[in-house]
């Protein structure tokens, strides 16, 4: 049973046999969903269709990107310290 994703918002739902009615995210009238309307992906085809790109910054300072875009298009930033490690995401165009 897949487990599916919405592509607007990239929120993934737990497995069932068909795909939630709606997104609880996106039903949320500050969230952006496209003109085309609420649909629905999964694991196996976000796999056949993106990648992540690791790309270091500086000395412990990486970014996390799914290409292309996905969701809302976040990035992750990963910080790498000997107090300990930080893994926060934003916006790409924020």
């Amino acid at each position: 049973m897949p487990a599916f994703i919405c592509t607007a918002c990239g929120t993934q739902y737990p497995p069932s046999e068909a795909p939630p009615g709606a997104c609880l995210i996106c039903t949320d009238e500050r969230q952006f969903v496209p003109a085309s309307g609420q649909s629905w992906t999964t694991l196996e085809r976000l796999r056949a269709a993106y990648s992540n790109k690791f790309r270091r910054l500086a000395p412990g300072l990486t970014t996390i990107e799914t290409t292309p875009p996905f969701g809302i298009g976040q990035r992750a930033i990963f910080v790498s310290a000997p107090g300990g490690n930080v893994l926060w995401d934003r916006r790409r165009d924020a």
